[in-house]
């Protein structure tokens, strides 16, 4: 009867952990709600622009902004360190590694993704078929 008890603890804590982390995860991923500022007129390109906020130690970051350059080599695609642009992320509400930004000619932010999984497969979602 213990173990039995035991186990359904064990098995209601796994389910609220991953109930949360599920919460926590699309949270971070849609920020398209979000009310954020233009990009600065300095940061855009002439057609679509792309940010992908970094960190120095952000192992995906590299590799998101060089396959958006090869994806869409037209397309104007910076990449920022968040420690050299504080006021630039706080602006945009940046709270982790990478943050991708999807911007149009008009300055205007499209979309916001945030987190390495959901920006990663955010990214593959443009790859063409």
């Amino acid at each position: 009867m213990v173990r039995l008890l035991v186990v359904a603890g064990l098995a209601a804590v796994f389910l609220a952990a991953k109930v949360l982390h599920e919460r926590r995860t699309a949270a971070l991923a849609d920020r398209s709600s979000l009310d954020l500022p233009a990009l600065p007129e300095h940061l855009r390109g002439p057609g679509r622009t792309w940010v992908v906020f970094a960190t120095e130690f952000c192992a995906t970051c590299g590799p998101v902004t060089d396959r958006l350059r090869s994806l869409h080599p037209d397309d104007t695609v910076h990449k920022i360190l968040v420690e050299g642009e504080v006021a630039l992320a706080e602006a945009y509400k940046v709270r982790t590694a990478p943050t991708l930004l999807e911007v149009d000619r008009a300055g205007a932010i499209v979309h916001s993704v945030a987190g390495a999984e959901p920006v990663l497969r955010y990214v593959d979602a443009l790859a063409p078929a």
